[in-house]
């Protein structure tokens, strides 16, 4: 009997392990969800100059590619991810490993990460191949493990938006606008969509600082940005004049600010002021191309809002509100972000982008005016201990808490608590969907046929056959957290199986020494 039981213990154990080891293979993730470290790598390039570039440290300098570059990472250790720094958007390149294969960079980031373990599981090993012109600026290679909060996980901008803010420049978002993008991405968790209304042609170390700045203050949805280029000027017809030399006229424009309306049919839009932010800049006078962005976004609302304006044949939007930053009537004070919050690690989220502005290294070596109304010193990096601005409400030109409501839709009343964009307004993901009962009939279906899959994103249509004919698949970033659910689960499976094989064995060898014994 003991050599029964004994015996069916083995089993089951064996029966456990076999198991364990397809739950839990070699090469699972580290135990405790240990946050990815980066590692060492060797690279091999073809077809790329200035490759040292690319892992300086520095994020305006950059590898140049010319075809059929590509680049091979090999590892003593399994890798994780990668996260790549182009210099701009180098379109579809490949990631391979071994028989596999998947296509990246087909949303058009400049920040990019792939996940690789996902994709290919252990794998020391990989190339990247890509397409001619491509610039990479940094590659960091990081092992197997939770991924760091500073790796940028973007996802594509918003279907619809509960808050759309243009922001006219580069770092403008963190200014004017400072202590919105932390407040209602973080803490109220609501959709926050940036459009920038200008872009900083030949200056591709804005797009990184824009991009660390945003992912610093809460975003996560990749911003938008216009072709329209960056100059200055201190009157509306001075932006006007220099969006016309380079070739773009003021419908223009609004048509796009339109288009924007009505593609993310935002709850509030947010902009400048009309005056420009008047008294920051040269002479005390305010920036022309803030003031187009002011004046041309009020015009395109109602442009969204007729139903007779064809704008990409999208169908007419009425926005429910329009703020104007530092507008006069209808005012309202958004002293929200000047209080502190654990979603911010116990900071306000004026401090937050305070924090974030500090990333937009390239303007620390003018504006002056700027820094001091931002920190109340010239030194916010060097002289910490010179800061004396802790709040927004210590700002008292151009105050970041000071909004007005322009113009709202006829359904929407009129603000009455007077400190929140999104008063008298109900975000999108706590809209409750209407149920319906669809009729249902008894007739059969007269096809299985399955039609192609196209999935529609931000770089285009992709279309996949129902039956793929290659090993070949699409890379889709996500954000790995490495909890273990799915294994638990799985584990779980385990110890039930487990069980069952124990109670089999020993009632069938229970049953065999009573046999014996009746003989």
């Amino acid at each position: 009997m003991k050599r029964i039981i004994s015996l069916t213990v083995i089993i089951v154990l064996v029966i456990q392990a076999v198991l364990a080891a397809a739950v839990y293979p070699v090469s699972a993730e580290p135990e405790g969800n240990a946050v990815a470290q980066i590692i060492k790598y060797k690279t091999t390039w073809k077809s790329f100059s200035d490759t040292e570039k690319a892992v300086d440290g520095k994020q305006d300098t950059y590898a140049s590619g010319t075809a059929g570059g590509y680049l091979i990472l090999s590892c003593d250790s399994d890798i994780g991810f990668l996260y790549i720094e182009f210099n701009k958007a180098p379109g579809t390149w490949k990631l391979t490993s071994g028989s596999g294969s998947a296509d990246c960079g087909q949303k058009g980031f400049i920040h990019e990460y792939a996940d690789v373990s996902g994709v290919f599981g252990s794998t020391k090993s990989v190339t990247l191949t890509f397409p001619e012109g491509a610039e990479i600026a940094e590659i960091h290679v990081y092992g197997v493990g939770v991924v760091p909060s500073d790796v940028q996980l973007w996802d594509t901008a918003w279907d619809t938006a509960d808050i759309l803010l243009l922001s006219c420049h580069s770092d403008d978002d963190q200014l004017y606008f400072a202590g919105v993008i932390p407040y209602y991405t973080q803490v109220r968790k609501v959709r926050v969509q940036v459009v920038f209304f200008t872009e900083h042609l030949n200056d591709n170390i804005r797009w990184h600082e824009r991009l660390d700045a945003l992912w610093t203050a809460g975003l996560r949805n990749y911003p938008v940005v216009s072709e329209f280029p960056d100059a200055f000027s201190t009157t509306l017809s001075g932006a006007r004049s220099n969006f016309a030399k380079s070739g773009f006229t003021e419908e223009e424009i609004t048509a796009w600010l339109a288009y924007q309306i009505r593609r993310f049919r935002p709850l509030v839009a947010v902009t400048h002021s009309y005056d420009g932010e008047a008294g920051i800049y040269t002479n005390g006078a305010g920036h022309g191309q803030h003031m187009a962005a002011a004046e041309w976004l009020t015009a395109a609302v109602e442009i969204a809002a007729n139903s007779g304006a064809n704008i990409r044949g999208l169908e007419a939007y009425d926005l429910p509100k329009l703020y104007i930053h530092c507008y006069e009537e209808n005012k309202i004070l958004l002293d929200l972000i000047d209080k502190n919050y654990d979603e911010l690690g116990g900071i306000s989220p004026f401090n937050v982008s305070q924090n974030a502005f500090l990333l937009h290294e390239s303007q620390y070596t003018g504006w002056s005016t700027i820094k001091m109304w931002m920190w109340g010193t010239n030194f916010p990096v060097s002289k910490p201990e010179t800061i004396s601005v802790k709040k927004a409400s210590q700002i008292s030109l151009n105050c970041p808490l000071n909004y007005g409501l322009k113009r709202h839709a006829a359904a929407v009343p009129a603000d009455s608590l007077c400190n929140d964009f999104l008063e008298n307004l109900t975000p999108y993901d706590e809209i409750v969907p209407e149920t319906t009962v669809e009729e249902t009939t008894a007739e059969p279906i007269e096809s299985t046929e399955v039609s192609e899959l196209t999935t529609d994103t931000e770089a285009g249509e992709i279309s996949e056959a129902a039956e793929p004919q290659t090993v070949e698949n699409t890379f889709e970033p996500r954000e790995i957290e490495h909890t273990g659910g799915s294994r638990k689960m799985m584990l779980t499976l385990v110890c039930v199986i487990s069980a069952g094989a124990l109670v089999v064995l020993l009632y069938f060898g229970i049953a065999i020494i009573r046999r014996c014994d009746r003989r």
